[in-house]
């Protein structure tokens, strides 16, 4: 079986999301927060050169782009990523976290985790930005470098080695319909099927004529 998030963060995700116990839930918060703000200090200047670079350069060229997608497979290099992805479920609201938890519902600080989870080149907190609506703003879609396929793939990796949570971000993106935008996904179901309507057509084109 593997495991999607370095060790500190499974535990993080143990005790906000499967612990059921409010103060447990906030010490996951904790430290959460913690991991946040001690990489943070050190990768974001970093980042931002980064991404002003891309947006000069007006794409990712194929060599950064296989760059970016080998350091998501590392647990380590992605971590405050996923740690962005994770706060911004927390702040998500009783939808994406648990009803008794006591995290307060802030939809500004949603938006801010996850466009930092996919500045960070998270897997999780691409294909999460999915599922909130206007996450995917034209100022990040400039700055995404991981690709909605790359962050499939990994994702879809781990699903199939039983990490639990990646089975349940791939489920979602079979069950809401976001294959349709990620070709590693659609290409799993095979040709597509006729819509409901064209397999109509033949019906009552015999029954015009009968």
């Amino acid at each position: 079986m593997a495991q999607y998030f370095t060790d500190r963060l499974q535990r993080v995700f143990h005790l906000i999301f499967m612990s059921y116990d409010p103060q447990s839930a906030q010490e996951g918060l904790r430290m959460l927060e913690s991991i946040i703000n001690n990489q943070s200090t050190v990768t974001k200047p970093i980042q931002h050169e980064l991404r002003n670079t891309a947006t000069s350069q007006g794409s990712t060229g194929k060599s950064d782009t296989e760059e970016i997608y080998q350091k998501a497979l590392s647990p380590e290099e992605r971590e405050l990523g996923d740690a962005y992805a994770l706060l911004a479920r927390v702040y998500a609201g009783p939808r994406f976290t648990w009803a008794e938890s006591g995290f307060p519902e802030d939809n500004m600080r949603t938006y801010q985790c996850l466009h930092d989870s996919i500045r960070q080149n998270s897997p999780i907190g691409t294909l999460q930005a999915l599922r909130i609506a206007g996450s995917i703003t034209p100022t990040v879609r400039r700055d995404m470098q991981l690709s909605f396929d790359d962050a499939f793939r990994i994702i879809y990796d781990y699903a199939k080695q039983d990490d639990a949570y990646c089975q349940y971000i791939i489920g979602n993106v079979f069950f809401w319909g976001d294959y349709h935008v990620i070709n590693e996904a659609k290409q799993l179901l095979g040709p597509e099927k006729a819509s409901f309507s064209q397999r109509l057509q033949p019906s009552d084109a015999q029954q015009e004529f009968t």
